[in-house]
């Protein structure tokens, strides 16, 4: 299974068939976390369970050694940020301290948990004009079209009106099966309120101010339930951001196309919302 010896100095490392894997991988997601790594190691190693956070820092560490890995530890993302140097991935150093790395790093975990439970992974095509929307990720698994989305701070209601309908929009020209939120518990009660009765968070809300009013949205009761039949959101981050667990949540392995748009919600078995 091995590929090539790497010698740096006095340092030698096997670089194996799993190690350009990996390698593959975060040129896709550019940083993760170790959780990302201990779910993406167990996928690799033929399981449907994350190696422990020992092995999977034991591989950074023979990784960082020959110059492939590079990693630092920063508060508040689940232990240190990890990604492939311009050696290994062709890439050049993601900026840690950008607003969107916290978000970049979750969506990595959720990559390494949909390939975990049987999935390809990959990005989504660009939005192809001001009215579309470009997806964090597109899970496969034939004949499965999943879109995902990774939400941890609200958006106001009317951008997610515009995002509803370029979803809505894809679906029924069967380029997508479903539309899967993986979000905080407080992104999952706007969300749910939002496909309720249409109320969502004001601009402050979705900012990060506290005490807002919430205002209607532009959602109509026909986008709202179609909105109820194609989406599912599962609240399995924590407030930072983080998504930490050994087990895969029994959802995940429940693959499906979304019922037709013409089901009424109460039929729609499987869905959360």
């Amino acid at each position: 299974m091995s590929v090539a010896a790497i010698y740096k100095g006095a340092c030698m490392v096997w670089i194996t068939q799993r190690d350009e894997a990996m390698f593959d991988w975060l040129r896709v997601v550019r940083i993760t976390n170790t959780e990302g790594v201990r779910w993406m190691l167990g996928r690799l190693n033929g399981g449907d369970r994350p190696v422990t956070k020992r092995a999977a820092q034991m591989w950074c560490a023979r990784m960082q050694e020959v110059g492939y890995v590079d990693r630092e530890r920063v508060s508040g993302v689940g232990g240190s940020m990890i990604w492939g140097t311009h050696e290994a991935t062709g890439q050049s150093a993601p900026n840690l301290f950008r607003q969107t790395t916290r978000h970049e790093v979750a969506v990595s975990i959720a990559s390494a948990h949909f390939q975990a439970a049987g999935y390809s992974w990959e990005g989504d095509r660009e939005a192809v004009n001001r009215t579309d929307h470009q997806a964090d990720g597109v899970a496969l698994r034939e004949p499965i079209v999943q879109l995902v989305e990774v939400e941890l701070t609200p958006k106001r209601g009317e951008r997610y009106a515009m995002i509803f309908r370029a979803l809505q929009h894809r679906y029924e020209r069967g380029e997508i099966h479903r539309v899967m939120y993986l979000t905080t518990d407080e992104v999952a009660g706007y969300l749910g309120r939002l496909l309720e009765d249409g109320t969502g968070p004001s601009d402050d809300t979705a900012r990060g101010g506290r005490g807002a009013i919430r205002r209607p949205a532009a959602l109509t009761e026909q986008l709202k339930r179609q909105m109820r039949q194609l989406l599912r959101i599962e609240p399995v981050f924590d407030r930072r951001g983080i998504w930490e667990t050994d087990v895969q949540p029994a959802w995940l392995n429940q693959g499906g196309p979304a019922p037709a748009p013409a089901a009424a919600a109460g039929e729609l078995e499987g869905v959360r919302w």
